[in-house]
């Protein structure tokens, strides 16, 4: 079915006193470290960086492989490291930190940043064998960079997708699937690990999060993927940005591709148009019958729970108090509200429901199995404190 690859975790272990950031568990970042050993590529494009953790770890495999001459290029539309914008680091930092150490050589390496990728893939150039691609997961996302990169692959590149799996590990966001989309409709030699057990963090019941693919017929895929910008998107890029890319298109694929690409753009657009707005206002209808059912508890008091209170109380509902895991517990109110343990909320009897403002499964499992009603919100709902009053 799939070819497995042996993880290779010596260049990851090896940056182990590195405190480094990476969007990779060790076990992925062990898996791509196998694909590298086993593909000793040329030419390497990164696309999508975020904090430059795994620029680091891949430098490193290239290092330790003696492929001192290969061509590393990395790609991110943001300009600043997407989670701590307020900090001012820099897309990519991270890179930059470990050459400074001496824990990486600076190599071949090239990174963009505030660019889309047909804005400088010309200067990468062709024979690109190995890519990633590890952006926005969600519709058009990757599929937009993949066949603008396409044209550019070698014979017998690989195309590495991460969060295959990420719809079944964060509660919070059940549009990530573009990704695995395409890695299952791309018709090549597979690779991909079913490890039978919870080996990583993000591993439920040992299904991995990342796979690559090698294409074995570029023509017969094409149709397909064209199509695929059929699927509902997840988020609406701008005329810009569908304007870069549509151009590019055209450079390489068939006319008849192109009128497909605008047609169902009109298509994304009217439905953004004329049915999102309307779906968010159901969401929020639904939202506001649930929290006026029961005694309101929120379970997490971080970012996302203080962002949900606030709405909350815009939208008119009412919050008893805050739920925390044990080792979080405090005297201290929050928001002039009291703070209870799940064992302790448990035992105040009347009719209530905590509505989850937390990731971790984990804490999920523990929240199941206290016997509490809970409620996971749309993930619309988390982020709608500061948009609600143009609904």
């Amino acid at each position: 079915m799939y070819k497995e690859i042996e993880n290779w975790y010596e260049p990851v272990d090896s940056l182990s006193k590195f405190n480094s950031v990476t969007e990779m568990t060790r076990w992925e970042s062990g898996f791509l470290c196998g694909l590298l050993k086993k593909f000793r590529p040329h030419k390497i494009l990164e696309v999508g960086v975020a904090g430059g953790g795994t620029s680091v770890i891949i430098r490193k495999a290239l290092e330790m492989l003696g492929l001192d001459d290969s061509m590393h290029y990395s790609g991110d539309l943001s300009e600043k490291y997407y989670r701590k914008r307020d900090e001012g680091l820099v897309t990519g930092f991270q890179y930059d930190v470990a050459c400074e150490r001496n824990l990486i050589s600076e190599g071949n390496h090239k990174l963009y940043i505030g660019n889309y990728l047909p804005e400088y893939i010309e200067d990468i150039g062709g024979e690109i064998d190995f890519v990633i691609l590890d952006t926005v997961h969600s519709a058009p996302g990757e599929l937009l960079d993949l066949l603008v990169v396409l044209p550019y692959l070698s014979e017998t590149a690989i195309i590495v997708f991460h969060d295959l799996a990420t719809d079944h590990q964060n509660h919070y966001r059940q549009t990530v699937s573009i990704n695995k989309c395409l890695f299952d409709s791309l018709d090549g030699e597979k690779y991909f690990n079913i490890c039978g057990n919870d080996i990583d963090r993000d591993m439920l019941y040992g299904y991995s999060d990342i796979g690559g693919v090698v294409i074995s017929n570029r023509e017969n895929c094409i149709r397909d993927l064209f199509s695929m910008f059929g699927l509902p998107w997840a988020y609406m890029p701008s005329d810009k940005e569908l304007d870069i890319y549509r151009k590019k298109y055209a450079c390489f694929y068939d006319a008849k591709y192109i009128e497909m690409f605008d047609l169902i753009v009109k298509v994304q657009r009217h439905t953004w148009k004329h049915n999102s707005l309307e779906g968010k206002r159901r969401l929020i209808t639904e939202f506001k019958r649930k929290i006026s059912e029961k005694k309101i508890y929120l379970f997490g008091n971080g970012k996302r729970g203080r962002k949900l209170y606030h709405f909350i109380e815009m939208i008119g509902g009412h919050i008893e108090g805050w739920c925390v895991s044990d080792e979080y517990k405090t005297e201290k109110q929050e928001n002039g509200l009291p703070v209870y343990t799940l064992q302790e909320l448990g035992t105040l009897k009347e009719e209530k429901l905590i509505i989850v403002a937390t990731t971790f499964l984990n804490i999920i499992d523990d929240i199941e199995n206290s016997g509490i009603e809970y409620y996971i919100p749309n993930p619309f709902i988390i982020n709608q404190s500061s948009l609600y009053d143009n609904l």
